[in-house]
């Protein structure tokens, strides 16, 4: 899956968000440009089933019962007719008959069957700007007092990420690829340490189902922890960039940039701007 992540951001400039608002897609950022979208599927924590039946059943050894029933099913391909059949024989001894056993039946198969959807949602770096759901992200990068950063984000093949949980932005962060697209690294939306990707999918709750071993398992992909991002096959030489230092405009190694409370500067920043480079526009 890495290496088709990286390959459909190398080949191609992204569809139109609008479009794609139009197929359907409802809460994308409008007026941008999606480079990736995919989506993981987890089912619901058991917790989140408990509490189903919970609202379901007033009676506590009828809802122990169902609950242990549940759990013989949970996250296995379930028999409906087993399930069904199971369930009628503890429902007909507490409420006597088969009444509203039906209904009563759906609730259940459908909270043992429910899932949390992650779309993970790859934007040009302008997406930014027009994020309504985190405005914060523009303050954070002090996008309105320094537009040359995200000129310099742009230039470094950066990605601004949105992941939506059941079409809900829960949480931006940043990715930025190597040089020839071989490798990829992602950071917070500050810019600062990212050591749980799974904590992006989910809560406590969700741990059993998600981990970070078990999405580099399913990805394919090695997680390698360093101080300050988690870099998949890492190769720091591949990640360094030669930008213009926003607050000088010395060229200088990306590494070197530093994000402080005056804004993008370098090692060398001491004196103020003497000039202003001529920024490109962003896409």
């Amino acid at each position: 899956m890495l290496k088709g992540i990286l390959n459909s951001l190398k080949n191609g400039c992204g569809v139109s968000s609008d479009w794609l608002k139009n197929k359907g897609f409802n809460y994308l950022i409008k007026h941008n440009y999606v480079r990736l979208f995919y989506s993981l599927k987890f089912p619901v924590s058991f917790t989140e089933v408990q509490n189903v039946l919970k609202s379901l059943i007033i009676d506590e050894t009828f809802y122990k019962e169902v609950l242990r029933v549940c759990g013989l099913y949970y996250i296995k391909e379930i028999n409906t007719d087993q399930l069904k059949n199971s369930l009628k024989e503890i429902y007909t001894k507490y409420k006597e008959n088969l009444e509203d056993f039906d209904s009563f039946f759906q609730k259940v198969y459908n909270a043992l069957t429910s899932y949390h959807i992650y779309d993970v949602v790859f934007y040009n770096p302008s997406a930014v700007r027009d994020n309504v759901d985190f405005p914060d992200d523009r303050n954070i990068l002090y996008l309105t007092t320094r537009p040359e950063y995200l000129d310099a984000l742009v230039y470094a093949n950066a990605s601004y990420i949105v992941i939506y949980e059941n079409q809900k932005s829960i949480t931006t962060l940043w990715a930025v690829t190597s040089k020839d697209f071989s490798n990829i690294a992602f950071f917070n939306r500050i810019g600062k340490e990212f050591h749980r990707l799974d904590e992006l999918f989910g809560n406590d709750e969700l741990k059993h189902c998600v981990s970070g071993n078990s999405l580099a398992e399913n990805l394919g992909i090695t997680i390698l922890y360093t101080d300050d991002i988690y870099v998949y096959e890492k190769n720091f030489d591949d990640f360094r960039y030669n930008l213009h230092c926003p607050n000088c405009d010395r060229y200088i190694s990306s590494e070197h940039l530093r994000l402080t409370r005056d804004g993008v500067k370098c090692y060398y920043c001491k004196d103020p701007v003497t000039k202003k480079r001529k920024r490109s526009k962003v896409a």
